[in-house]
């Protein structure tokens, strides 16, 4: 895990605790820091798409046969 993550996940969990602490949920609701804190949480493999999710380069690569072809057309 990276550093400025660890960073991060201490300076969220240290202002919930102060939050709940002083009975700010009222005035602070906690609940979008706690997703930001599952989600810096959650292992860096589950953040990555998978092969499935990424579309596939639709382009071709010409074959040496067209390449050629197209070489000696352009010479006529």
């Amino acid at each position: 895990m990276h550093f400025a993550a660890k960073k991060e996940q201490s300076a969220i969990r240290s202002v919930l605790k102060y939050i709940q602490e002083y009975k700010l949920e009222d005035e602070f609701p906690p609940d979008n820091l706690k997703k930001q804190l599952e989600q810096l949480e959650k292992p860096r493999n589950e953040k990555k798409r998978s092969p499935a999710d990424v579309p596939a380069n639709k382009r071709t690569r010409a074959s040496n046969n067209g390449l050629l072809r197209a070489v000696l057309s352009h010479k006529e």
